[in-house]
């Protein structure tokens, strides 16, 4: 709204300003009815009348503009208004439903977010069951071993459909011999807690889970009314709502083939659309927090809470995100 006023209510002092001097200006020189002012001088009050009609005629259309001006501005910030609160009652309609799909999740006897907990333990399995396999079959860093575990913690590895999912993900980029490892590496030793089995897969749970989160931050980021701070504060609102554990997974699946459109492969180039370091998605987890794997590697330039001081380049983003 400030930006607002000094776009409409400066030009507009202005305008009423000057039309006040020049008002004066003409009242005098119509009143003693000399280009040079004589203040000894009679009044004549036909010049005088006079001043009037050509006040009417030039000063009361300025002021007729003023007060269209403002009629203008006023029908601007009630729309900027009416569009603030759309926003507002969209984003808030979404957050209630992202809050839904997070008290809703259940596998077997645990329910809500402590399912969280139980998911990242099956992920941390199939992560040292994957691990093995860096250095082979063109595996060859850490980002691959992250992506191939969360597949089969996604996917799963058990069953017919699970295996022909993997080998149409992995098939293609590791070979069919690797898959078929690959599988056996979690079928020959099958795991089971609390009556839940592992490696069966948690589409079922988490697709709709995160659709819906990318659609609310996308949402947000995409307001051109907004600016970058009103920005960040809905979707502060929203990572608010999520636990640690919903963060850790939430960058495991970032890291992901399936999660690359929040930054690694966005809808669109620039920084603008690399929505978890803009928006610092993942601030919450703790450094040191996922064994073996450290979010600092891959997103730099996130502002994490532990970190005591902004970094330069965090810094220059900042400037430039919109």
């Amino acid at each position: 709204m400030k930006a607002i006023e000094l776009v409409w209510v400066e030009p507009i002092r202005k305008l009423i300003k000057y039309g006040l001097v020049f008002a004066l200006l003409t009242a005098a020189v119509f009143t003693f009815n000399r280009s040079i002012l004589n203040f000894n001088a009679t009044i004549d009050e036909n010049l005088f009348a006079a001043y009037g009609n050509f006040i009417s005629g030039t000063v009361g259309v300025l002021f007729s503009l003023v007060g269209i001006l403002l009629i203008i501005k006023n029908l601007k910030d009630q729309s900027d208004s009416f569009l603030k609160k759309q926003i507002e009652d969209t984003f808030f309609e979404l957050l209630r439903i992202q809050r839904e799909n997070s008290n809703e999740i259940y596998w077997g006897e645990i329910r809500n977010r402590r399912v969280f907990v139980e998911l990242i333990n099956e992920f941390n399995h199939c992560y040292t069951r994957v691990l093995p396999f860096k250095g082979q079959h063109k595996i060859e860093n850490d980002e691959e071993i992250i992506n191939i575990a969360y597949m089969v913690f996604f996917y799963g590895a058990i069953g017919l459909s699970a295996k022909e999912v993997l080998e149409e993900r992995l098939a293609k980029r590791y070979g069919a011999n690797f898959v078929n490892e690959l599988i056996k590496a979690f079928t020959s030793a099958p795991y089971k807690k609390d009556n839940n089995s592992f490696f069966t897969g948690h589409q079922s749970r988490l697709g709709h889970y995160y659709r819906h989160l990318f659609q609310t931050v996308k949402y947000i980021n995409d307001q051109p009314s907004l600016k970058y701070k009103e920005k960040y504060q809905y979707v502060k609102t929203l990572r608010a709502q999520l636990s640690t554990h919903e963060q850790v997974l939430f960058f495991l699946n970032s890291v992901s083939d399936l999660g690359r459109v929040w930054e690694k492969k966005p809808e669109k180039t620039g920084s603008d659309y690399q929505l978890i370091t803009k928006y610092n998605l993942i601030k919450n987890i703790p450094s040191g927090y996922i064994k073996g794997i450290k979010t600092r590697d891959y997103y730099p330039d996130v502002f994490y809470e532990s970190d005591e001081t902004m970094s330069v380049k965090r810094a220059e983003l900042e400037l430039i995100y919109k």
